[in-house]
This record gives structure tokens, sequence and C-alpha cells, in this order.
């Protein structure tokens, strides 16, 4: 489970450790974003950021991106114009119609950082009821909340996962557009398309390594809705890359079982597949592109890969029950 950051101190040591032992290398790494939109797309691609700035309730952190497993982009925006969004809210208990269905059109239209903005006043002692049925705030919040598919219970602030285990939560200083370089050039992705950012180092050392976390109330292969999590990493025909599992999950759908990613029940040994590879339950299994054939990956693969696209992974189950508990942290290489 994610320790999440309760005093800066512990901050601050764990990022001096980050800065010096990578002193001498952090020139060489290569740092790759992976950054998944919240219209569904994924983009992976070379970034030349690294170091996070976060502004947090026990002050700003500097954060190296080689520690950074994950940044998930919260509502919160600091470069929105909040005066721009509350003039628009005023225009909605106009007493002329024309003037209410204009704020209410333009607010529409609003980026998710207004989403926030808009909570805040509704909350405030300026929040009075709307003079017409039609163009009210609340509307204007659930069109918002539609349109960007944002429910109630996501997170305000940005969430930054790292070292595996640990999160700070906070507002990222990301100023102007997120440049990315790909195959067809450099892009700028503007924070507010952003959902989150997957972050991973490519070194000459040590090649290119990815940590996952495969959480068993999620990351179902039978989940219809999102089970295999997708890496963002592009594999391409032929290349070898090797996959490492470690941890513990209870699968409710199996009687409660505890099972490991080499599918080892309730702390057996795992069971034999007869030489055919094939996936038992509990395993850690992958998939290259999202039409890909499942295979196994348990607690420890290394192959060539069949196929190109990109690599997916999840816990292999049939039966997907949210009361399943644990995780697997997977470690990812290409060389």
């Amino acid at each position: 489970m994610l320790k999440k950051v309760t005093a800066i101190t512990l901050l601050a040591f764990t990022i001096a450790i980050h800065s010096f032992a990578q002193s001498n290398i952090i020139k060489k790494e290569k740092v790759v974003f992976t950054v998944h939109l919240r219209n569904g797309d994924v983009i992976s691609g070379n970034s030349n950021i690294r170091t996070i700035i976060m502004s947090t309730a026990y002050g700003t952190l500097a954060l190296p991106v080689s520690s950074i497993n994950t940044v998930k982009i919260g509502i919160i925006n600091p470069e929105i114009e909040k005066d721009a969004i509350l003039r628009m809210i005023d225009k909605l208990n106009s007493l002329k119609p024309e003037d209410q269905k204009q704020g209410f059109e333009n607010l529409v239209q609003q980026e998710p950082g207004a989403i926030y903005i808009i909570k805040e006043y509704l909350k405030s002692e300026n929040n009075t009821a709307s003079v017409s049925s039609e163009y009210t705030i609340e509307a204007a919040l659930q069109q918002l909340m539609s349109i960007y598919n944002i429910d109630e219970k996501a997170p305000m602030d940005d969430i930054i996962k790292y070292d595996d285990y640990y999160s700070a939560e906070g507002t990222c200083s990301f100023t102007g557009n997120i440049q990315i370089e790909t195959a067809f050039g450099v892009l700028e992705i503007p924070r507010k398309s952003i959902l989150q950012i997957d972050i991973a180092t490519e070194s000459p050392e040590s090649g290119f390594v990815k940590n996952f976390i495969l959480q068993a109330n999620k990351n179902i292969s039978g989940n219809t809705d999102g089970g295999f999590l997708n890496t963002g990493i592009n594999i391409k025909a032929g290349e070898t890359f090797s996959i490492t599992a470690s941890g513990k999950v209870t699968i409710a759908s199996l009687s409660n079982n505890s099972y490991t990613p080499d599918g080892g029940v309730n702390g057996a040994l795992a069971p034999n597949d007869g030489g055919t590879n094939s996936p038992t339950y509990g395993n850690v299994v992958f998939k290259i592109s999202e039409n890909g054939q499942t295979l196994k990956a348990g607690a420890g693969f290394r192959g060539k890969a069949a196929n190109g696209g990109t690599l997916f992974i999840a816990i292999y189950e049939t039966v997907f029950n949210p009361a399943n508990t644990g995780s697997y942290k997977v470690k990812i290489k290409k060389n």
C-alpha cells in the first residue's frame, strides 16, 4: 500500500539521497513520458524535464524524475484565470436571459480547472439561488464534469507516486505545455488535457526500466473495464524484454485464496503447467497490443516479442470482483 507523505523531513532526505546518487549519471539518462490524456489517448515520448516542482502543504518539493513512477494530474490548475471564471458565474445571476445564456455557454467550454473554482464558489457565502431554472451553476458544473469524464471522487490535487511506495499531494508547477519528443515530432500537450503521466528512465548502464503496481481490485484480466494496465511501453517484433513481479493478492472470486505472481496458492509452490506455459490463476500476464494473445509472465519472464505493439499487463482471473485486495509490484525492462 502506498504511504502518504506526512512530513517534509522524510521527503527532503529522500530527495537528497536521489540527487546525490544520480548527479553523475542524470545527463546520460533518457526520460520517457507516457502521457494518458483525458480523452483516452496515450502518447509516449522523450522529455527534457529532469525535476518536477510540487507545492504541498508542507512546502515546495523538487523531485527528480528518476525517482518518480507516476504523476496524476488533479483538477486544480494554478494557471487558470480565476476572476474570469467568477465573471462567467456572475452572468448566470443576471436578470437578462441573454447574459445568463452567454455566461453558461462560456462556462461549459472551460478546462477542468474551472470545476474546482465552481465547487469552491458553491460552498462560499457568495453563492445565491440561480435566477434561471435552465442556466444554473449546478447544471454548468455537471456538464463540465461530463465533458471531461470526471466524477465526484476525482482528486483535486496532483498526486506524485515515487520510489514505488510513497506519494505526495499538491500542485505541480508545469509552466505552459508539456513537450515530448515522439517519432512524429515534438508534441506540446496542455496540462488541462492530461490525466496521468507515467515516467521511466533509460540509461546506457541499465537499459530501459519501468516499475508498475498491479492492483487486485482493478487490474484483473477478466475486468472488461480497464483490467489490463496500459504500460505505454512500445515493444518491437523480435525485441527482448523481461517482466519480474513480486507481492501477494487475495482474490475474492477464488474463495478469498491468496496468490503470488507465479500462481502459488496460500503459500504453496506454483502449480506445474506441464510445460505449456499457460496462465494460471493469480499469474502476472501480458499481451502485446490490445487484441494480442494473453501470455504468462509469472514471477519472472524473459523473451523476444513475437509481434510489435503496446505492452499491457494484468493479474490472471476470468472473473472480476472489486473486493479483491493486495497488489503486485512489476518491473519491466528492455535491453
